[in-house]
């Protein structure tokens, strides 16, 4: 990110974040776009506008409220590529997507609501986990857990307190 900063300044050049998001995507040492690429354009995102953000691939960034939550990683597993819209078809496939981001954008409605993040969280656990489970075959965590996604191709274990 630092260094798309220096480069665009050396040449009077002054870059917006989703021209930066855009330009570190086409850096990437990786041919085609994983299917974690949304995570790391949304650090990207987050890191150059310095909000925290549900970022949606260029179409809307829903800034989110300042919170914390108090988390603990329990566990890693290993997942591979999981079932694709091969497997289950494009439009199941897509909903199921399309799912886990409005579960995103609805708990951040309610948390910029004054809402409290960690109830906010623990009402969608389960709709998140049993994708988890439909498209990774993951087992389903005990109460106030959540499978989230890690370094490529690896769930982590998140235990919410709240």
């Amino acid at each position: 990110m630092a260094l798309l900063h220096v480069v665009a300044r050396s040449h009077a050049d002054v870059l917006n974040e989703y021209e930066i998001v855009e330009m570190g995507r086409m850096a990437d040492p990786w041919e085609g776009p994983p299917w974690w690429q949304a995570v790391i354009d949304a650090l990207r995102f987050s890191s150059a506008t310095g909000k925290v953000v549900a970022y949606r691939s260029e179409e809307e960034a829903i800034e989110l409220v300042k919170a914390s939550v108090s988390a603990t990683p329990e566990a890693s597993e290993a997942v591979g590529e999981g079932v694709g819209s091969e497997e289950l078809g494009e439009s199941v496939y897509n909903a199921l997507v399309h799912i886990i981001g409005e579960l995103v954008l609805e708990a951040s409605e309610e948390v910029r609501g004054e809402s409290d993040l960690a109830k906010a969280a623990l009402k969608r656990l389960r709709v998140q986990n049993a994708v988890a489970h439909a498209v990774y075959g993951v087992r389903t965590p005990e109460a106030g857990c959540v499978w989230v996604p890690g370094l490529p191709g690896v769930l982590e274990l998140v235990c919410l307190k709240g």
